[in-house]
């Protein structure tokens, strides 16, 4: 079984546009939802048609920087097979084993609440009212 990408090559370059799209407009609305802290977050997707390379914002880029045009494209060893700018080495080792496990995308942020909670001995928060709760 082919993919639509593989049975019609156009359809397949509008569909890794759309991917490109896609994937820098989550960028875009994660930073606007507070799902940001830096630049040690990934959202990846794979290349649609292909199940060995995905797309990755380059490194050292603030998500609210990331376009679909300087999104590179990445094997799932890492090397950039197209755009400029090198990978993140941790994005490559994180999410490149989801992909192979035929994942199409992935989402990992590091929320400033949630970094928060992680530093907390028993990483507990208890309910005092129901519009917040108190970290213990």
């Amino acid at each position: 079984m082919h993919s639509k990408a593989e049975q019609n090559p156009a359809a397949g370059d509008n569909l890794r546009a759309l991917a490109r799209v896609d994937l820098a407009a989550a960028h875009r609305q994660a930073v606007k939802d507070g799902f940001v802290e830096g630049i040690d977050n990934h959202f990846t997707v794979m290349v649609p048609g292909r199940n060995d390379r995905f797309y990755l914002n380059k490194f050292g880029l603030h998500w609210s920087e990331v376009k679909a045009s300087n999104l590179i494209e990445v094997s799932l060893d890492g090397d950039v097979l197209s755009g400029e700018g090198p990978p993140n080495l941790s994005a490559v080792c994180i999410h490149a084993p989801v992909h192979r496990r035929g994942v199409a995308c992935a989402l990992h942020t590091h929320m400033p609440y949630t970094t928060a909670l992680t530093q907390l001995e028993d990483m507990t928060a208890r309910a005092v009212e129901s519009e917040w709760c108190l970290a213990l």
